[in-house]
């Protein structure tokens, strides 16, 4: 019996949601990602047809809320505000149970859009991904110095202190913040934001397009920064491209050359979204700074004591090899001209 089961078993559950009343299990399934900076177990309630229904994402370490209250506010925003249930998973509970935090929500089901699929129909997963994206809710504007502070400024101080910064990261944070300060003056639309819609998060079922994992979503996020993601990974899908090198080479093409074709799609997105396309450059730069920093939240968080187990460490490597620094420093050189 894992976890989330036993919880269910000893829980009082009259002012639950129905689904946690009344769905009674056929079998489970605990799974472990194998992402190095995954910090939870995920298990996985099924029915007869042996269909997962219920998910309980598990925080492997004691009293650790890891970013699952962040995860569960995003899905709770998303739920009042969006009729589909079948297109993100519908938060039934945030709970701590002998000691460990675990975020229990419906379960999507459908084909992972890998990359050999993102490459046989590129137009097409890129049409559907984009229909999505129109749906999301807009809940904020850019002439607001909050997001800023919270998505940009504060992750800056988390990483310069944890790191500690070298003098030539130190330069590019500070020519970061320079350049995206701009984005504070204007008034651009907010959208509910997934913040990793990529491979394994998006899931393809009839037709219809399912997207998991919201551990990285924001409830404010920034105009293109979720369609920039998804159409980097359709161009590696397509490239072919695997590890950092050959990830920045394709990037290089597709979204810094004038005519790169990722850029084109992304500057109609943009244009659909009333978000006027010569932001596009300072966009995607915020998009791949935040995306890199978000790796402090994930492993090392602000609010906690420098950890003994090795996981500041991993944060550092993570951050410096990752593919999304080599993207933030090449989008910044870019932007510098």
């Amino acid at each position: 019996m894992n976890l989330l089961e036993d919880y269910l078993r000893v829980a009082d559950l009259s002012t639950a949601p129905v689904m946690l009343r009344e769905f009674r299990p056929a079998g489970s399934l605990l799974v472990t990602p194998r992402y190095e900076d995954s910090r939870h177990v995920i298990a996985l309630l099924l029915d007869s047809s042996a269909r997962p229904r219920v998910v309980g994402k598990i925080v492997r370490r004691p009293n650790d809320r890891s970013t699952l209250a962040t995860e569960f506010e995003v899905l709770q925003k998303l739920a009042s505000l969006s009729g589909d249930a079948r297109t993100a998973p519908r938060p039934l509970a945030f709970v701590q149970h002998h000691e460990h935090w675990m975020l229990i929500e419906t379960a999507i089901n459908g084909e992972i859009l890998t990359h050999r699929r993102a490459r046989k129909a590129p137009e097409r997963s890129w049409a559907s991904v984009e229909r999505w994206l129109r749906a999301m809710p807009i809940t904020g504007s850019t002439n607001s110095t909050r997001w800023f502070e919270d998505q940009l400024l504060s992750p800056l101080r988390v990483a310069t202190k944890k790191l500690p910064a070298t003098p030539a990261e130190r330069r590019m944070f500070s020519a970061t913040v320079r350049f995206l300060r701009e984005l504070t003056t204007v008034a651009l639309p907010m959208p509910l934001e997934h913040g990793d819609l990529s491979h394994p998060n998006v899931l393809s079922s009839r037709g219809r397009l399912g997207v998991v994992d919201w551990e990285t979503g924001r409830v404010a996020g920034l105009p293109g920064a979720d369609a920039a993601v998804f159409l980097a990974f359709l161009g590696f899908a397509r490239d072919r491209a695997h590890g950092v090198e050959a990830e920045a080479a394709s990037y290089g093409q597709r979204f810094l050359s004038p005519d790169g074709l990722g850029r084109q799609s992304l500057r109609t997105h943009l244009a659909g979204q009333n978000v006027d396309p010569k932001w596009l450059d300072l966009l995607l730069l915020a998009t791949w700074a935040r995306y890199s920093l978000q790796v402090f939240t994930r492993l090392a968080p602000p609010g906690e004591s420098d950890p003994d187990d090795g996981r500041v460490d991993l944060a550092r490597s993570i951050f410096r090899t990752g593919r999304p620094f080599r993207l933030w420093r090449m989008t910044l050189e870019h932007v510098v001209g």
